[in-house]
């Protein structure tokens, strides 16, 4: 049943595409970005072929757009995990200096370091040489 579903939910946003026919590429553009937003990646793929297949002349459109989408969402990921990255790598740091100062850290303290935005940590990381013990480290400004 769930793939009859998405068969006629593609069926129809393409019925909408055959409409499209002489839109510019920044509007074909705008409903790519638009559907990969909207939708899960495999639904982007197969508007992709779906729109190839019903607007054969727009398929070099089609796929540079789709390959830009690609490539930004890339570059997205990219971003975001080296965002994550440097968290972690900041929530580990302040976990080794907490230890050395203080032998050992609360499970609660290491809970909260490890679901810390990135303020927070560098805000803990530098009251860590001067806090008297980890409570007050971690104390919220």
């Amino acid at each position: 049943m769930a793939n009859q579903e998405r068969a006629e939910k593609v069926r129809l946003v393409f019925e909408s595409f055959k409409q499209l026919k002489g839109s510019t590429p920044d509007f074909l553009k705008a409903m790519f970005v638009f559907i990969s937003e909207t939708y899960e990646a495999e639904y982007t793929a197969e508007f992709l072929e779906t729109a190839c297949r019903l607007i054969p002349e727009e398929a070099p459109t089609f796929r540079s757009i789709a390959d830009e989408l690609i490539s930004r969402g890339e570059a997205r990921g990219m971003c975001e995990g080296l965002r994550q990255g440097a968290m972690l790598g900041r929530a580990d740091t302040l976990m080794r200096q907490l230890r050395h100062r203080f032998d050992s850290v609360p499970a609660a303290a290491e809970q909260r370091i490890r679901q810390a935005d990135m303020a927070h940590l560098d805000a803990w990381l530098d009251r860590i040489l001067e806090g008297k013990t980890v409570e007050e480290v971690l104390a919220d400004s």
